[in-house]
């Protein structure tokens, strides 16, 4: 079990860094990398169990523009090194291989949770990091994480988060949109987490097919959206559930997620473990990523026929793992 997260944060110095990535998406990059030689060692020798990564939007044109300066969310990380690309999404190793950074960040240390703020409560790391966001520091926050000052770390209290799931991890079933709860003995208790975890076991392949007009949905022309759909790829015991669960989260509207695919339904069993679908998930991913248009996550635009060719691919994939 990891240590309590208020308890990094409260701790004299806090166990708590900052760092900054090109946006922040723990389900794709669960891990935080390092370039130069020494870097990691020297992270881990200032850090204890169980510490966090503040992570803030970097502010060039890589970084999505409303993300840029403003303070994203934390990871807590495990004491677990190897390669980055145990801990990245195929997809996300395909897109560093085209944008000439595959090499980057390489020496790295695996994420166990993630934590966003909510858009409306993310502040600009000006506010959030007075002291350690300065230009004397900044080479440093970015290449390897500098630790922020108590009174800076303390404002993680402040803001609404929701718990993401983490690359590599056990995917989150069901998550809420709370605050951190600071630990006995602190004033203004807040609520604490509600997160339920798909176990490991066996699981299902699946895609979702959203119904609707897609124009109004996505606000595209009619011809650029022919013939294509708005899809969700991903793994779990219960895709009937999983799709249930996002149709809950919307209001009701024109528009509904349906079941298109599933792994029982196409060859009338499940997979063992989560490795074995996981491995199909990022085949599907990578596919739907190259030939169709990825609309963030899991989520993607495409033709049917690219949804079918992602579909046996993935498949593939997943009976490629059974067997070794």
């Amino acid at each position: 079990m990891l240590p309590d997260i208020v308890e990094q944060i409260e701790s004299d110095p806090p166990n708590v860094w900052l760092t900054s990535f090109y946006g922040f998406n723990p389900d794709e990059w669960g891990c935080v990398g390092f370039s130069l030689g020494g870097q990691r060692d020297t992270y881990l020798r200032e850090t204890k169990r169980g510490n966090l990564i503040v992570v803030y939007g970097a502010k060039n044109k890589e970084t999505p523009e409303e993300e840029r300066g403003k303070v994203l969310g934390f990871m807590q990380m495990s004491r677990d090194t190897g390669h980055s690309h145990k801990w990245i999404s195929p997809m996300q190793i395909e897109r560093n291989k085209r944008l000439g950074r595959l090499d980057k960040w390489t020496d790295a240390v695996k994420a166990k949770r993630a934590f966003k703020i909510i858009p409306e409560d993310r502040p600009t790391i000006e506010e959030f990091a007075p002291v350690t966001y300065t230009s004397n520091n900044l080479q440093h926050v970015g290449s390897q994480g500098v630790r922020l000052l108590p009174e800076e770390a303390i404002r993680l209290l402040e803001y609404e988060y929701a718990e993401q799931s983490v690359y590599a991890e056990n995917p989150l079933a069901v998550t809420t949109i709370a605050k951190l709860k600071p630990s006995k003995g602190m004033a203004g208790a807040r609520k604490n987490y509600t997160v339920i975890v798909e176990p490991d076991g066996p699981k299902e392949l699946y895609i979702l097919r959203l119904k609707g007009n897609k124009t109004h949905f996505l606000g595209k022309p009619d011809a650029k959206l022919k013939g294509m759909e708005i899809i969700k790829v991903g793994l779990s015991k219960s895709p009937q559930t999983r799709c249930n669960h996002f149709n809950w989260s919307m209001p009701d509207c024109a528009f509904e997620w349906e079941v298109l695919m599933t792994t029982k339904q196409d060859i009338g069993e499940v997979y063992a473990n989560q490795d074995i679908a996981l491995a199909g998930e990022d085949k599907m991913k990578t596919i739907l990523d190259e030939y169709g248009t990825s609309l963030g996550g899991e989520f993607f635009l495409a033709h049917q026929d690219t949804i079918d060719e992602a579909w046996f691919a993935g498949r593939r994939a997943a009976l490629r793992k059974a067997a070794e």
